[in-house]
């Protein structure tokens, strides 16, 4: 179940039927859950002769240039020109960067394994990001995003704002100026977890000390991948052996699919013009 999978995170009882796509949730891990680093972790990364590509950085909107916080190295007698200087990126998340380890899922072992056991509950994409803010400084302006969002803080506090979909001229566009008061306001601290729906808005800034804290994105499956699955599922117990012995070159497979498609047609046609897929 996909409540076990994030198991130890401490979200509420009845999380998945009450809140999930629904409204925000928070929890205290217990212990230190799979998928979570500690502080230590994640600086023993920023050592560990990170590459440009695997880390990125932004002030107020403003991407900055890897050369501005990357080093040359020799490295296994090759010299590598854009390696991760964690001084120089301390430094900057001092003056109030952000710094984003990206897809974490792909090459944090810990990351990997949490979000392959998310992504074999759910179907749906997986991202992890480990995010960096400075103290007393804005991470991102308030936005959206076209994914559901758990968060764990790992190190240092972050104060949460939270506003509900509606209202919004588009799902991307959201105009501060006209938000009003925030509908939730959450502060963190390390082994606080936070629950974010998609097409909630939301911004955050870091506490005195900084911010560390990872980011589980849950990117919905297309709906056509979705029905796609969910038919292969029920059309296998049905057509049993018959069906998994088709293969492409089988002249009964057109057929076969030809008479799937003619029912569901048909299915469709009857269904009163209010409904929907």
């Amino acid at each position: 179940m996909f409540a076990e999978v994030l198991g130890g995170w401490g979200l509420p009882e009845g999380f998945l039927t009450t809140q999930w796509r629904r409204s925000p949730a928070t929890g205290r891990l217990s212990g230190q859950p799979a998928g979570v680093p500690t502080a230590d972790q994640v600086r023993e990364l920023l050592a560990s002769g990170l590459r440009a590509d695997r880390v990125s950085v932004s002030t107020a909107g403003r991407m900055h240039h890897p050369a501005e916080f990357t080093v040359e190295r020799v490295i296994a007698g090759r010299t590598v020109p854009d390696v991760v200087d964690p001084d120089r990126l301390a430094a900057m998340l001092e003056q109030g960067a952000t710094a984003i380890l990206a897809d974490g899922e792909h090459w944090m072992p810990w990351a990997g394994r949490l979000a392959a056991g998310i992504v074999e509950e759910t179907g749906c994409e997986v991202q992890a990001h480990v995010f960096l803010t400075g103290g007393k400084h804005a991470g991102l302006v308030p936005h959206v995003d076209g994914e559901d969002n758990f968060l764990i803080q790992i190190e240092g506090g972050k104060s949460w704002s939270l506003w509900p979909p509606e209202g919004q001229a588009s799902p991307r566009h959201v105009d501060p100026g006209r938000l009003g008061p925030p509908a939730m306001t959450v502060d963190l601290n390390p082994g606080d977890s936070l629950y974010i729906p998609l097409g909630w808005v939301h911004s955050a800034v870091a506490g005195d000390e900084g911010s560390t804290h990872i980011t589980y994105q849950i990117v919905p499956a297309a709906l056509l991948d979705t029905i796609v699955d969910q038919l292969a599922g029920e059309l296998a117990p049905l057509l049993d052996e018959e069906f998994a012995a088709i293969g492409d070159d089988e002249p009964l497979a057109p057929a076969l699919a030809a008479e799937i498609a003619a029912t569901i047609a048909q299915h469709l046609s009857s269904r009163p013009v209010s409904g929907t897929v």
